[in-house]
């Protein structure tokens, strides 16, 4: 009977070893340059394609791809069409974990929702600006750091690039972009609804804006005034299921996608004329456990879905009233377990984020709209990577999800 409990014993020491070298090699690599922003390290290069060429990025509408998490991670696309990574960080250093992430309209400045956690960099989340330079390279600008009340969850701009929107477990705070890069807090600065919120999606025509609050199973629905201020439209908010997620916005103002992870469904709702939602029937079901993502092409025709338990990202076709049909096949294949389901700038290429062994799955979208795996198909990212922004410096277009 010893033997046994020797053997339960031995096997538990290695495991609680194995976890605090784990995390001690965390947080060396946050903190082991206090004078630099180490945020390259994180990354590598995928290097060529295999000789079958099924992925190449040269079609690409973007020049320049950017992870988040205990870190950050940069991608550039070169003269060949392959995805390789670069240096991101110039200079400075952020002393914290990237919760969100956004990039202006010009292109020219990347906002970063950082949180605290390492030892010698205590204090309350800010929002961070950064510069992005031409080569892609981002230069952190500390003296243009402000405060934030909440803990960053996600983080849009308007279409006009005047307004930033940051979600937080408070609700989401709102600042007014300078041209120096500086947010400054409007007034107010919590637009309404002080519950949460989980993501920040605005309409195609910049007038509307949608957010979900996880907790309290809601969608709120915003007019956005002249000025980027988020006012209450009339409800201030629909019912969803419960865990309420990620919201997208049919590219044709016609729908909002809602996708909820405990309820393991969409909820489909119609945009009105004035922006309020009306919900539709029946949802999306039936997705399998934890469903974390979703990601609509540009022309509106097909979704995807992250399934974290399943390890696999499904696909579906979407109809003209909005209800989603499964492709065939239903699902392509993940890596480890998928959280987070991106589509590039011109739908061409999606990328799935997977935080727990902190790698990023490549795959190319075929003419049917299915997903095919990129080879290589895996790409290193920082640890625990929470999202991805898009910018084209050449045309100065940034496109966050």
């Amino acid at each position: 009977m010893k033997r046994p409990r020797i053997l339960l014993l031995l096997l538990g020491l290695a495991v609680v070893i194995a976890a605090s070298a784990y995390a001690w090699r965390l947080y060396e690599q946050s903190s082991s340059s206090p004078d630099k922003f180490e945020a390259g390290s994180y990354s590598a290069s995928i290097g060529p394609n295999l000789p079958d060429g099924k992925v190449n990025f040269a079609a690409a509408a973007f020049r320049y791809l950017y992870v988040i998490g205990y870190g950050i991670a940069g991608y550039r696309v070169n003269s060949d069409g392959i995805l390789v990574s670069m240096k991101v960080a110039e200079s400075g250093n952020i002393g914290c974990r990237t919760d969100a992430v956004a990039v202006g309209r010009s292109g020219e400045w990347m906002y970063l929702g950082c949180t605290p956690v390492w030892r010698g960099h205590e204090g309350g989340a800010t929002v961070l600006p950064c510069r992005i330079q031409p080569a892609g390279t981002i230069k952190p600008a500390l003296s243009l750091r402000v405060p934030l009340p909440g803990k960053p969850v996600s983080m849009t701009t308007d279409q006009s690039g005047k307004a930033l929107y940051v979600g937080t477990d408070r609700g989401i705070f709102q600042y007014a972009l300078g041209p120096d890069g500086k947010a400054h807090p409007m007034t107010p600065g919590l637009a309404p609804g002080k519950d949460g919120a989980a993501d920040v999606v605005i309409s195609p025509n910049g007038r509307y804006a949608y957010a979900t609050n996880f907790s309290k199973r809601r969608i709120y629905q915003y007019r956005v005034e002249a000025d980027g201020r988020l006012t209450a439209q009339d409800p201030l908010y629909i019912e969803t299921g419960p865990g309420p997620m990620e919201t997208r916005i049919d590219p044709h103002g016609h729908f909002v996608w809602c996708l909820t992870s405990m309820a393991e469904s969409v909820d489909r709702f119609e945009i009105g004329p004035d922006g309020r939602l009306r919900r539709l029937s029946p949802a999306v079901d039936s997705l399998g456990r934890q469903p974390t993502s979703l990601a609509v092409t540009p022309d509106g025709q097909h979704a995807y879905i992250a399934r974290y338990r399943y390890n696999s990202v499904l696909q579906f076709r979407i109809q003209p009233n909005g209800s989603f049909t499964p492709s065939n096949p239903i699902s392509a294949p993940g890596s480890g377990s998928p959280s987070v389901v991106r589509l590039d700038p011109a739908g061409r290429y999606a990328f799935a984020l997977n935080w727990q062994h902190a790698i990023m799955s490549l795959y190319s979208v075929n003419a049917g709209g299915t997903l095919d795996p990129a080879k290589p198909s895996n790409i290193l990212c920082p640890g625990w990577p929470r999202e991805m922004v898009f910018v084209d410096k050449a045309t100065a277009v940034p496109v966050a999800h």
